[in-house]
């Protein structure tokens, strides 16, 4: 073999000899660098509800073509007095009481092509929050409602929500956080466990809003015959001295399910 043949050989060796070392070199130095874990985790509670919220409409009617202002004075004068029999004989707070969808509009007659105004219906929904501490204060507040119907104003619940406040969410949030936190941490050791690693410190850490789910349907309205049953029945209390203490219970339901989900990322040594 020439001089010239062995050189080129020794020089092709030394290259694949270097090649080599590289590729073990960056092996060893990747293994030693931590991965990462990523795991969810979920806590969940069923919370009572604390708080409904009544829906009302009044409507008042009047008769005659020029009458939508007193239409409008009159139901302004008995929101008025609705609202200060809801705050002093229930003691609902006035805060927890609004008026919303005013609308005025006239009533009209056709009749033979031709059509005249017979006067104005003047309506507004009137919404109520009550704490569910009190049993028998929803009913109350149905009761007082028919208390309020004469022959050109109607009263009538078209709703009824049970929920959980915003404050009673926050009570809830620290046991929440703890139990989706013990389900991370939980997956979190099982899988490195699996992967013959070593679990680090925690990376990053996230929250969703906590997610609630009813788990009762929404409680049915009582019919107007209903409501003035219950009214006759707190007016005999009244004369007993006994307000509002035995009228019937309506079931609001089972509560809240509260779901509070978690993201942890994890070091892996």
């Amino acid at each position: 073999m020439s001089r010239q043949s062995l050189s080129l050989a020794a020089a092709l060796l030394g290259l694949l000899a270097g090649a080599m070392g590289q590729a073990a070199s960056s092996e060893g130095a990747h293994a030693d660098v931590p991965g990462s874990l990523s795991v969810t985790g979920e806590g969940s509670l069923v919370a009572e509800y604390d708080m409904a919220k009544v829906s009302m409409s009044l409507t008042i009617k009047t008769r005659g073509k020029d009458t939508a202002s007193l239409a409008q004075s009159k139901s302004q004068e008995l929101t008025g007095a609705f609202i200060a029999a809801l705050t002093l004989e229930l003691g609902i707070p006035k805060h927890n009481i609004t008026t919303t969808n005013a609308n005025l509009h006239p009533e009209v007659e056709y009749k033979s092509g031709h059509s005249r105004v017979l006067g104005y219906s003047c309506s507004l929904t009137i919404e109520v929050d009550v704490a569910t501490m009190d049993k028998a204060l929803v009913p109350s507040v149905y009761a007082l409602a028919s208390r309020f119907e004469r022959d050109s104003t109607e009263m009538s619940v078209h709703g009824l929500r049970p929920y959980v406040s915003e404050m009673k969410r926050k009570q809830c949030f620290e046991d929440l956080f703890r139990l989706a936190m013990t389900d991370a941490k939980f997956k979190a050791n099982l899988f490195a466990l699996g992967a013959e690693r070593a679990l680090g410190k925690v990376l990053v850490i996230s929250d969703e809003p906590i997610h609630s789910i009813d788990l009762s349907p929404e409680p049915s309205v009582p019919s107007m015959r209903s409501m003035r049953r219950m009214a006759r029945a707190e007016t005999m209390m009244m004369d007993d001295g006994q307000m509002g203490t035995n009228l019937a219970e309506f079931p609001l339901g089972k509560g809240q399910k509260l779901t509070q989900t978690i993201h942890l990322k994890y070091q892996l040594l």
